[in-house]
């Protein structure tokens, strides 16, 4: 990955690009997400909330895209999120006709999936109902194939060996930050964006309620690493670059 560049004032006047994040749950996104949204207009969010529970989670993604893409003929959106897949990136880059600069956040997958359940059995998430009724312990939820390896999944095209997504990723993305290095990661996305960017709060900290208190033993520290290898190896892999660019 190339060492970030000062681009021009983010009027979006240097070849009508647009910043696209591809936001990972838990990994500090809602902050970084944020901030990024203050600084770079206009800015859009590529979620699902209005289709959630009448469709799939694919079509309903494919529907927002859709309604995306027919916003920005008109809005020409500088910024724009989502909790997208790699497929889905793919989709908008072809079809936007113009360039697109990628930035993700990833973190240590321990605590991500950790902070995952939890925050999934806090009312802030939509279906946090179904979720406790379907995981009701965070073993549950760690020993399901929806918990392990989500970086990677969110990250990866279909078919890809880890390797193959981190070569590709180094060329594709413009940053991969690191929410365990978060004050690094908005000092190079800064020098991406230019010189403005926003302070950061912090936003969407899981609530602690009676219900999603955890108690982790090593035991099971050491089975959430061991279920998510390609998690692990992503995120060691960006980590380390991430330090060699202090």
């Amino acid at each position: 990955m190339p060492e970030p560049r000062p681009s021009r004032p983010a009027d979006n006047t240097d070849g009508e690009a647009l910043w696209l994040f591809v936001h990972i749950p838990k990994t500090a996104g809602s902050s970084f997400r944020s901030a990024l949204a203050q600084r770079l207009k206009p800015e859009h969010n590529i979620n699902i909330q209005k289709w959630r529970g009448t469709r799939s989670r694919t079509d309903a993604f494919a529907q927002a895209i859709d309604q995306f893409l027919a916003l920005d003929k008109v809005e020409r959106f500088v910024f724009a999120s989502g909790h997208l897949l790699m497929p889905e990136v793919v989709r908008i880059r072809e079809s936007l006709g113009r360039p697109v600069k990628l930035l993700t956040m990833l973190r240590e997958p321990v605590t991500r999936v950790i902070s995952d359940y939890r925050y999934q059995r806090t009312p802030a998430h939509p279906t946090h109902e179904q979720f406790r009724a379907e995981f009701p312990t965070l073993e549950s939820f760690v020993d399901s194939h929806r918990s392990q390896n989500k970086m990677f999944r969110h990250l990866a095209l279909p078919g890809e060996t880890v390797e193959a997504a981190m070569a590709r990723i180094e060329r594709d993305f413009s940053l991969v930050g690191v929410a365990d290095n978060y004050a690094l990661s908005v000092r190079l996305c800064s020098e991406l964006i230019g010189p403005r960017f926003p302070a950061t709060t912090s936003l969407n900290v899981t609530q602690n309620t009676g219900d999603n208190e955890v108690a982790v033993s090593e035991q099971l520290r050491d089975r959430i690493c061991r279920l998510n290898p390609k998690d692990e190896a992503l995120w060691a892999h960006f980590r380390d670059r991430l330090r060699g660019r202090r």
